[in-house]
């Protein structure tokens, strides 16, 4: 049976949600959410591999999860894939995000080699008309100008052209993100700061630009 896991609640003060798939940034995930544990609350999840199928009882599960967690605002950090199940969660209840990052996350989870390619021939289509059938599973992209909470978009080494091509949309289609490249996620220090960092933006009227985010 799916089921989202809390792998560790430590700290307290405003929570933050860090989120990743099974099996993907694990180590990764564990030593930041360690990392700003020592300065505020912060919630480590895991979620089975998001797919066409499941994404939807995913984001229920997550949901009831962070009632069971007495989470009624948090900021979120997505990983990868998790990133999209985030963003679902931005599209069904944003008044529970109040800032959200996404590392080498795209408006799909493991988009398939012909979805890559429907992509890139949307691209070059007027105004970008859609190719694929709405039932094809979770794509953000159409709907990411409703997510009006702060994001940052962050990529890492481990991003290949497919999510940095993707970084660039979630960058451009979110009313109010900010995009940064990390040297990697091996040292955590650089990406808890950046994360902390961003909690300074202003939740209700951001600005586009901030000279503190990765300064």
């Amino acid at each position: 049976m799916q089921a989202i896991q809390t792998i560790s609640d430590t700290g307290k003060g405003r929570p933050f949600v860090i989120l990743h798939e099974d099996s993907a940034y694990e180590l990764s995930c564990v030593r930041i959410a360690a990392a700003l544990g020592e300065r505020t609350r912060t919630i480590l999840l895991r979620s089975p591999r998001i797919s066409d199928t499941n994404w939807r009882e995913l984001t229920e599960l997550l949901q009831s999860k962070l009632k069971e967690l007495s989470i009624r605002q948090a900021s979120f950090v997505g990983f990868g894939a998790a990133g999209a199940l985030v963003q679902n969660l931005c599209l069904a209840d944003l008044k529970m995000v109040r800032t959200v990052a996404f590392v080498d996350a795209a408006s799909r989870a493991h988009a398939s080699f012909f979805s890559r390619c429907v992509e890139r021939v949307e691209r070059s289509l007027p105004l970008g008309l859609p190719l694929r059938r709405r039932a094809q599973g979770f794509d953000s992209k159409p709907y990411l100008q409703r997510i009006r909470c702060p994001a940052l978009v962050i990529t890492t080494p481990l991003a290949d052209a497919y999510i940095r091509a993707q970084a660039e949309v979630l960058e451009m289609k979110l009313p109010t993100s900010w995009r940064l490249e990390v040297s990697g996620t091996e040292d955590v220090s650089e990406l808890s700061r950046y994360i902390l960092e961003f909690q300074e933006v202003p939740a209700r009227c951001p600005q586009k630009n901030v000279s503190s985010v990765g300064a």
